[in-house]
């Protein structure tokens, strides 16, 4: 009888635990908020979405898919049942976090005379970062440089900034002024007696010459005379902030001439016409860029004396005239 009694309560205490348990699962499921379900609405269309996506979202045929990370590409968009599918990118190109279905190529800081070298190299995830050599900069606003220019010197003055990669070097004129305005007077007189022995000796040398000469051949020799003490006012300039000028009024064909006559090679010359197809003012800027480089302090001088030797005079006229007018 005892044990009669003891399995009656048994079952009964078993019964009332299995009723609060139902219970309060009912009461859990029926206060469950609509945004902790994994399954969402979207315009009447139900389909499985991430909670969160690590890299961003983007819309693909009225669906919320997730992007790929950095460094792979897409190969399957999202669908109401599964989910993006991404590659790794293949080796030389890249991808930031995206929707896209290629990867982007790596950027090459090897282009021929663009002074250039590799900062960072180029990883699936991060494009290559480049940077100016040594000696060289590029003023570009956004980082980006595709061209970098020769850092120019202060000659006497001091170095106010010194050149970096980003900006050109800034001399200290204000604080050199004194020793600046002495050494242009003493620059301007010792040119002008120099200028001066030059005219006298070239008399000298055309009355020697002229003795016994009949006058019709005096003209010719004062042409030519006239020429080359022009060509001693020459003055030395910057050549880089002029060369799309000074390119124009060379063009391809003479261009080409001139890098010949100053011993650059022909690979050089091939190199400019391959990385500028079918452009001539491109290739003849790019040329003249490396000689420009090769030529070095007195370049004015030297392409002016070359355009003459090559029988040039109207255009060593033009080129000369716009190193006048920025001197």
């Amino acid at each position: 009888m005892a044990a009669s009694l003891m399995r009656l309560s048994f079952c009964c205490v078993v019964s009332v635990l299995i009723t609060v348990n139902n219970e309060t699962l009912a009461s859990s499921l029926d206060s469950s908020k609509p945004e902790d379900s994994l399954w969402v609405s979207l315009k009447g269309t139900s389909r499985y979405k991430r909670q969160t996506c690590e890299d961003g979202d983007y819309l693909y045929e009225r669906i919320t898919c997730c992007q790929c990370p950095a460094g792979q590409r897409v190969t399957q968009h999202c669908t109401d049942t599964s989910e993006t599918k991404c590659e790794l990118c293949e080796k030389g190109t890249y991808n930031n976090p995206s929707s896209l279905e290629t990867c982007q190529p790596c950027t090459s800081c090897a282009h021929p005379s663009a002074n250039l070298e590799e900062e960072e190299p180029c990883t699936p995830g991060r494009d290559a970062k480049c940077r100016c050599k040594k000696g060289y900069f590029c003023n570009s606003d956004t980082g980006n440089c595709r061209l970098c220019h020769k850092c120019k010197t202060c000659g006497s003055a001091r170095v106010k900034q010194p050149c970096n990669g980003t900006s050109d070097t800034v001399c200290d004129v204000e604080n050199n002024g004194g020793d600046k305005t002495a050494g242009a007077i003493i620059g301007a007189v010792f040119g002008v007696l120099v200028i001066v022995v030059l005219i006298v000796f070239a008399v000298m040398i055309l009355k020697r010459r002229n003795r016994g000469t009949p006058n019709r051949n005096h003209q010719p020799q004062q042409s030519g005379s006239a020429v080359e003490m022009e060509d001693l006012t020459v003055p030395e300039v910057d050549l880089e902030p002029l060369m799309p000028d000074i390119a124009e009024q060379l063009g391809w064909t003479l261009m080409k001439d001139i890098a010949i006559r100053s011993n650059i090679g022909k690979q050089t010359i091939e190199d400019c016409e391959r990385n500028n197809p079918g452009r001539c003012q491109d290739q003849t800027r790019e040329l003249l860029q490396i000689w420009i480089e090769r030529a070095g302090k007195g370049g004015s001088v030297s392409l002016i004396s070359i355009l003459r030797k090559m029988q040039h005079h109207t255009t060593a006229d033009k080129v000369l005239a716009i190193f006048k007018s920025d001197a």
